[in-house]
């Protein structure tokens, strides 16, 4: 499908109005619910490791699934505690899409078709079109029987991949919007919830994986976070909200530094509308630009001491007011910048916190150091293990 992400032109503009509701204040206040059920069920099975090691990665995948599943359905996978089809199909077409996009010869419509991806790639697509048609579908009945779906209902029922629980979802936004006075049609809305699922699932794991990396490598922060931590919202793991979560500043400063050092989409491309000159250079029309946000996180241009990882430099900047804004787009920049970036940085903050209220991260040995695979998301080329040792209980 063409979803928010490759749609262009006027369908983009539309599609971007009508979703931008979808991520007010007031929504995801509803959201912060469920980071907070996801996040305490993803800390219950890093218990179970009793502190060995855990490759943090593709666990996290499972937990950012399970989240969007949530928040743009309705719909409770249970992809953390369970092992469901869809997840599985996700993961898989999420694979293809990443060897098609660095394959000169597959990434060609036409010759992609003699591969033997091809057939796979289709059928994971039919399979994972009628699961959220379906729940569209079902969506829909419910809306006609009771009216609006209020977003305090908690009606649950049990069957395919999981229990659904009928809280308000970006689903239900997309189902009472319309576009020129006529409503979208069933497609126009699977594309858009599965742009978002698809879309946002790997890049808040590879966020999540290099934060949490980054705080077992640094004791001291990890202490300090800790320390926050409990002040604003105490040792317990409880119910988190917008306003507790605003208040943890130096978190904030940790996850900036952490998305600084590692993008989770580390490369970004424009399409050159109109003849530019950029210090002497001209870029003609039709061109694609490349902006390697990677490199550019990492140039002492723009960042003094740039492989440091030092989260203080964000609140020197910020009291200095001298930044360019557009030498640091974890989310891009501009009119297509990342419409879910806030909705990540919640869903981000609940999860670290929870973890760190449960637990002190370490890794390996001090010196590990992560080799990093570029694909479409950034993410570690091999095992990323970190133990989590369960803090002991207050007394």
């Amino acid at each position: 499908g063409h979803g928010l992400l490759v749609s262009k032109g006027e369908k983009w503009f539309q599609r971007r109005k009508v979703l931008t509701p979808g991520f007010h204040f007031r929504i995801l206040e509803s959201f912060v619910r469920v980071f907070n059920e996801h996040s305490d069920v993803f800390c219950q099975k890093l218990a179970t490791f009793q502190g060995s090691e855990v490759d943090i990665f593709p666990r996290l995948k499972l937990f950012t699934l399970d989240v969007l599943c949530e928040t743009a359905l309705g719909y409770r996978c249970n992809s953390q505690t369970e092992d469901p089809a869809y997840p599985r199909a996700v993961d898989e077409i999420m694979s293809i899409l990443n060897w098609r996009f660095f394959n000169p010869f597959a990434s060609i419509d036409v010759l992609f078709r003699f591969t033997k991806q091809y057939k796979r790639f289709h059928q994971l697509i039919r399979e994972t079109h009628r699961f959220t048609l379906d729940i569209i579908n079902e969506r829909r009945r419910e809306a006609s029987r009771v009216g609006e779906v209020d977003e305090d209902e908690d009606l649950r029922d049990d069957g395919g991949c999981g229990t659904r629980k009928k809280k308000l979802a970006l689903l239900d936004i997309l189902l009472g919007a319309t576009i020129d006075g006529k409503p979208l049609s069933d497609d126009d809305i699977r594309e858009e919830v599965d742009t978002f699922t698809f879309a946002g699932h790997d890049t808040s794991a590879s966020a999540l994986t290099f934060i949490l990396y980054n705080i077992a490598k640094h004791p001291e922060i990890q202490q300090r976070m800790y320390d926050e931590i409990v002040e604003v919202v105490g040792p317990d793991s409880t119910e988190l909200t917008l306003h507790t979560l605003n208040e943890l500043r130096f978190l904030d400063l940790v996850i900036k530094e952490s998305l600084r050092m590692f993008p989770p989409v580390p490369m970004i491309a424009r399409h050159a509308t109109e003849r530019t000159e950029i210090e002497g250079s001209v870029i003609p029309v039709g061109t694609i630009v490349g902006v390697d946000i990677f490199e550019m996180h990492r140039d002492s241009d723009y960042f003094e001491d740039a492989e440091r990882f030092n989260p203080d430099r964000f609140e020197a900047v910020r009291e200095a007011g001298k930044s360019n804004p557009f030498t640091y787009i974890p989310f891009s920049a501009g009119s297509r910048n990342c419409i879910g970036q806030k909705f990540a940085q919640y869903e981000i903050k609940t999860a670290v916190t929870k973890i760190l209220q449960n637990f002190t991260l370490e890794l390996p040995s001090p010196n590990f150091e992560p080799a990093l695979k570029a694909e479409i998301v950034l993410k570690p080329a091999g095992p990323l293990p970190i133990r989590f040792i369960q803090r002991n209980a207050a007394p």
